[in-house]
């Protein structure tokens, strides 16, 4: 099983050297998936996702929000996921209860796949400056025991 520290220093080891881009295969993207991204005109804290792609199309995605060392729980979407000429789609359907319809900022979201080696892969989101990394854990990783803080 993948440590905590592990997944930080992969997510931080691949922001430091890059990765390659390819042509990603789309049954490569399926699979557990953890990210972050801070952007304080999206949220006051940072944000950090568990997202489980499926190899159907479908996906589900986990919000934490960072407080101190520590992430508490923020909230769920539901959706649909696709890869298309290099370009992933992601299409929220549901943020908890409560159903998106096509007009609904962030209905759509689209990325470039700017590089994917072994078990991370970072995306540029199309019509904006705003880049993720995404790094591939274990399903059973428990977010909520992450802490953030070094020893």
């Amino acid at each position: 099983m993948i440590g905590v520290r592990g997944v930080l220093a992969a997510c931080l080891l691949s922001l430091a050297f890059g990765v390659q881009a390819g042509d990603p295969n789309p049954q490569k993207l399926a699979g557990v998936w953890y990210g972050t991204h801070v952007d304080s005109q999206v949220a006051a804290m940072p944000l950090h996702w568990k997202l489980w792609r499926q190899p159907d199309g479908r996906f589900v995605i986990d919000y934490y929000v960072q407080a101190g060392c520590y992430l508490s729980y923020s909230h769920r979407e539901l959706g649909r996921w696709d890869l298309q000429r290099g370009v992933y789609r992601a299409i929220t359907e549901r943020i908890g209860d409560q159903p998106l319809g096509a007009i609904d900022k962030g209905y759509l979201q689209r990325f470039e796949i700017s590089g994917q080696s072994g078990e991370r892969m970072r995306l540029t989101q199309k019509g904006a400056a705003t880049e993720i990394l995404l790094t591939r854990i274990p399903a059973e990783f428990a977010m909520e025991t992450m802490n953030l803080c070094p020893d």
